[in-house]
Order: C-alpha cells, then structure tokens, then sequence
C-alpha cells in the first residue's frame, strides 16, 4: 500500500471515530477536535516528534449519552 493511499485510508477511520464514536469531543480535554498544525522545519528540530506512542489502557470509549 502506498502511503498517499495508507493516508487516505486512515484518514476515513479516524474521521469516523471523531465523528461517530468521539462525537468531535477530545477524550483527554474535552475541547473540540481540529485538524493538526504543520510544525515547521525549526520548530521540529526544536521540539521534535516523539518516538514512543502513548495509548489509553481502555481506549476510545463512546461517549456517553
């Protein structure tokens, strides 16, 4: 799978989490979800990405009614 088409494909699941499962509501700080700022080349080099992925034990549970 090529990553242009990985993207795409990813970018479908986690849109119909946020939309359907997070009803567009952050389960960390309860503010809205937004697409992700671009950091730029200086700030990456100066806070770069993080190698260690952090998950929840119980992972994303359905908001509640």
């Amino acid at each position: 799978m090529s990553a242009a088409s990985w993207r795409a494909a990813s970018q479908d699941v986690m849109s119909d989490c946020v939309d359907g499962v997070l009803e567009g509501v952050c389960p960390n700080c309860g503010g809205n979800l937004v697409a992700r700022p671009i950091r730029t080349a200086a700030m990456l080099a100066k806070n770069p990405a993080s190698t260690k992925r952090v998950l929840k034990a119980e992972g994303c549970e359905p908001k509640a009614a």
